[in-house]
């Protein structure tokens, strides 16, 4: 007497409906995971442009209390001058003095205006954020930034009182 069963092979694998489910699932994971990753990716785009424009003001004070002056942005910083497009920094190397303005500029939006003015004999930076043509996280971005260690509610606008004297060795 034989046995029938051996005779016959069992297959053994997935069915299509079970492979149907797994790409269903994989599609939804895919579409919510993908949104996220690019929000992160500008969130830390911004994260980085805040950072590098928060140092501008003290390393200007620490210049103007160390030479008694102010002087062209790439001898008084390490930012990148001269730059336009989607980089990050400043866009021309501007001579800072009484009067002229210097764009922060960061992923092809311009920011923030850093103002050099005269406060009665002392020199001041207002650094004034942009309120056109900016992405919603760049505009986010720019208000933090001048709200930054502020103890009034303006988010478009700060003033930074340099003080100080020339260092003498």
């Amino acid at each position: 007497m034989t046995n029938t069963t051996n005779n016959v092979s069992m297959k053994k694998g997935f069915t299509m409906i079970e492979l149907i489910f797994v790409i269903v699932i994989i599609g939804i994971l895919a579409a919510v995971a993908i949104p996220r990753l690019a929000a992160t990716r500008d969130d830390a785009k911004m994260a980085i442009c805040m950072n590098d424009a928060s140092r501008f003001v003290p390393e200007i004070s620490q210049y103007y209390t160390s030479q008694g002056t102010l002087s062209k942005i790439s001898t008084m910083t390490n930012y990148a001058t001269g730059v336009t497009g989607k980089a990050n920094g400043f866009l021309a190397d501007t001579t800072m003095a009484n009067g002229t303005t210097a764009t922060y500029s960061c992923d092809g939006n311009a920011m923030l205006d850093f103002a050099v003015s005269d406060v009665n004999g002392s020199v001041a930076i207002d650094v004034k954020r942009k309120t056109t043509g900016l992405t919603n996280n760049a505009d986010k971005a720019a208000e933090a930034l001048v709200k930054q260690g502020v103890s009034g509610t303006s988010t478009t606008a700060k003033q930074y009182v340099l003080g100080g004297n020339k260092i003498v060795f």
